[in-house]
């Protein structure tokens, strides 16, 4: 097991629900629970590609392995994120199980 020296805030999604003043589906979130988790850094995975340019993820959150959601949210440093990706990496043919790298979006993707 390797140390988890950071914390996270980690908002799982818990299903959809409705707005009562227009009608339309919301999600619904459960209790935040604070994770730790093993590190978190920027990434630069951006397309330029003529005119166009986007911000594919902004954050690689390693953490255990865990189950986590499209529509799950975190807040590292006070900053809210969404799921954009996971990348299971406990699947290696050597038995090494770190666990999974959450890519993140901050804001409300």
């Amino acid at each position: 097991m390797f140390p988890t020296p950071h914390t996270v805030t980690y908002t799982p999604f818990t299903g959809m629900g409705e707005d009562p003043r227009t009608g339309n589906d919301v999600p619904v979130y459960g209790a935040a629970i604070d994770l730790p988790v093993y590190s978190w850094s920027s990434v630069r995975a951006r397309s330029t590609d003529g005119h166009t340019s986007r911000v594919e993820w902004d954050i690689d959150l390693a953490m255990p392995h865990r189950s986590v959601n499209g529509l799950d949210k975190f807040t590292l440093d006070g900053q809210d994120y969404t799921v954009a990706g996971v990348r299971d990496m406990t699947k290696g043919w050597h038995g090494w199980k770190p666990g999974i790298v959450v890519e993140l979006v901050a804001g409300n993707g």
